[in-house]
């Protein structure tokens, strides 16, 4: 790797380096020290697996192997970076259950602030994900809305599971998606819907998550039954920044949006 410049941001002293993908180049920050109350020593930086594919990895040296990591892609010409993993050993996963765990950690909290920031300063429009059902209201809490695609199959799965809601805080929600699926059936038969139709079905789903939120509804009971798209622009992180430089600040991590 090579050494840029550093993050142009007065506030922030982070050191970049330069990788390059596929004729281009990507920034990567160095090795960052993170404040944890639960693990002394803790680290956290990225790792080059080969052409797009990037980790950005936890560590300490009093720990044997890497306490989380998150897989993610970054390709300058689609102007977007494309999380897919995320894992935490399982001593510090969030459970109902802490017999033997570590609670409070903030592992997952960390690694997302690693990828903002790789969002951030390589230019790119967004970050894109494949949340697993269990994860959709995690993403969520860190600014990641539904991104439904057209494709019909997995679109009704969606609003079906929206729809079968009984809580009289979801009727609302609950409505809106029977009439979609009602709009989907009086299409031309096909694998896809209308761009209208994926954009009207990300809105209900957004409104549904941030009611589950809102009303404090058990997760476990209203998650999604499928995987889900879900995004998170550069447009938003800035527009929020107050929210994710409090985040940065409560890890140490020294950098300001």
């Amino acid at each position: 790797m090579v050494s840029v410049s550093s993050i142009k941001n007065n506030l922030s002293k982070l050191k970049l380096y330069a990788v390059p993908v596929n004729g281009h180049e990507v920034k990567v920050f160095d090795k960052i020290p993170l404040k944890n109350a639960k693990i002394k020593d803790l680290f956290m930086r990225v790792e080059h697996e080969g052409g797009e594919h990037f980790n950005i990895i936890l560590e300490s040296p009093n720990i044997a192997g890497a306490i989380g990591k998150e897989q993610i892609s970054i390709n300058p010409p689609y102007d977007r970076v494309w999380g897919s993993l995320t894992e935490v050993v399982e001593k510090f996963r969030s459970s109902k259950s802490p017999k033997g765990k570590i609670k409070g950690a903030r592992l997952g909290e960390a690694m997302r602030l690693g990828t903002i920031i790789e969002t951030l300063e390589n230019g790119m429009k967004a970050m894109d994900i494949y949340a697993m059902p269990q994860a959709v209201f995690f993403h969520a809490k860190y600014g990641f809305v539904p991104k439904i695609t057209s494709y019909k199959a997995d679109l009704i799965k969606t609003l079906e599971n929206i729809a079968s809601r009984k809580n009289p805080k979801l009727r609302v929600c609950s409505q809106r998606a029977k009439t979609v699926i009602e709009k989907v059936k009086k299409q031309k038969s096909g694998m896809c819907v209308s761009d209208s139709i994926a954009n009207e079905t990300s809105k209900i789903a957004k409104d549904y998550i941030d009611t589950v939120i809102k009303e404090k509804l058990p997760f476990k009971r209203y998650t999604f039954k499928k995987d889900i798209d879900m995004v998170l622009t550069r447009e938003a992180i800035i527009k929020n920044k107050k929210f994710y430089n409090a985040l940065f600040e409560r890890h140490g991590i020294d950098y300001r949006i």
